[in-house]
């Protein structure tokens, strides 16, 4: 297929028209640049990277796979166009807000995808650009759902491609939707059975329609296989997503009443090896698990300290990489003096904002329940509507049957 011109046009001199077109540069050496010159001194004009937005200078930086890949001897018309469409999402990341550079890249990859109209990965990527753009205030979930009908047509050609699986499960991560994606999370772990992250992404579904034994199953099928990985590859650290997918698994047992197995997963974290990364998922887990099982057993005392300790936590300590740096960490503001009951009433990536007190003595009631936010850093949905009915007789003050 003969390569797309980015650009076209007419070159006007004199009174000849030329017809112009501008490609993207196959090779390295078909690179071309155009000096700006200054017309009264002569001199080149210095090139600044600004910010769209703020009109402030950024540095222009690369990350190194993409300078490797840019500077490759072959490299096709739409490898190069690739390349241009990620570099958009890295350049100058600690200068531009997330946001705004995922939605640039949403752009380009959507430029790509009409370029290369037959091209799968395309719009499998297109469609993963898409849900990381989302805008959670949107009710009507217009990006995940156009995201989802691409992803659609893409598994009637490829049922067993783990991507179009994984986005899928992200487009429809919201409770509206989720029901509509029960058998692709039924599928996805059989497509990658050797992958944590592919074990652990059903749980999503299922933890959104109330699916509690599903998500027991599918979390401890992720634990055995972390542990094997991270055993075989790195045996003095944890896998990245053993905090996370314990996040979970504690909320499946809790929403099952089967406290014990939920109390031993708490009691697991300090003895937890360092974490091979550092991420925010880590961080929020180790956080929010010991709240969660103090709340959810209506252990209003315990969880009004754990609750203050969410709330400075990811302040305090933005990057953690070992639990026994976190868990002491947490219980070092649980010292300080806790201002009230606080309720976490968002989602993860607001947390530190959205808090709200009931006051010194004066307990919530026992149907606000810890809200869980979804595994992407992007997802603000919660999952409160789908929870079951935890049917217990009080017996006696700190007893339950």
């Amino acid at each position: 297929m003969a390569a797309r011109a980015n650009w076209k046009g007419v070159l006007k001199i004199g009174e000849v028209a030329y017809p112009v077109a501008l490609f993207t540069p196959a090779l390295a050496a078909e690179r071309i640049a155009f000096h700006i010159l200054n017309r009264k001194s002569g001199h080149r004009v210095h090139r600044e990277y600004v910010d769209a937005e703020t009109g402030e200078r950024v540095e222009a930086k690369d990350p190194e796979a993409i300078l490797q890949g840019k500077s490759a001897k072959t490299q096709t018309p739409r490898e190069a166009e690739y390349l241009a469409a990620i570099e958009i999402f890295y350049r100058v990341y600690d200068k531009i807000d997330q946001k705004v550079r995922a939605e640039r890249y949403e752009q380009a990859m959507q430029r790509l995808h009409e370029h290369y109209p037959e091209d799968a990965e395309a719009a499998i990527f297109y469609a993963l650009a898409l849900n990381g753009a989302v805008d959670f205030d949107d009710k009507n979930y217009t990006k995940q759902l156009k995201a989802a009908a691409i992803l659609n047509e893409e598994a009637k050609k490829q049922p067993n491609h783990p991507g179009i699986a994984h986005y899928l499960i992200h487009s429809y991560d919201f409770a509206p939707l989720a029901a509509m994606c029960v058998s692709t999370a039924q599928l996805y772990d059989k497509i990658a059975p050797a992958s944590p992250h592919a074990l652990h992404m059903p749980s999503h579904i299922y933890s959104m329609l109330g699916m509690w034994e599903d998500s027991v199953r599918s979390n401890l099928a992720t634990k055995a296989a972390a542990d094997d990985y991270a055993a075989k590859n790195f045996p003095d650290r944890t896998h990245p997503i053993v905090p996370h997918l314990s996040d979970f698994l504690v909320y499946a047992y809790l929403q099952t009443a089967r406290d014990g197995d939920a109390q031993q997963v708490v009691e697991s974290l300090p003895n937890l090896k360092p974490s091979l990364v550092a991420q925010l998922s880590i961080d929020t887990a180790l956080a929010a698990i010991p709240a969660r099982f103090a709340l959810d057993r209506g252990r209003w005392n315990e969880g009004r300290s754990y609750l203050f300790a969410i709330a400075n936590f990811p302040q305090r300590s933005r990057s953690p990489t070992s639990p026994a740096r976190s868990v002491p960490h947490a219980q070092a503001i649980l010292k300080q003096p806790a201002p009230g009951l606080l309720i976490w009433t968002g989602s993860k990536q607001n947390l530190p904002r959205r808090m709200t007190t009931t006051g010194p003595g004066k307990p919530a009631s026992r149907n606000r329940r810890l809200r869980h936010g979804s595994c992407s850093p992007r997802a603000s949905v919660t999952r409160h509507s789908v929870r079951c009915a935890r049917r217990r007789t009080s017996t006696m003050p700190g007893k339950r049957t």
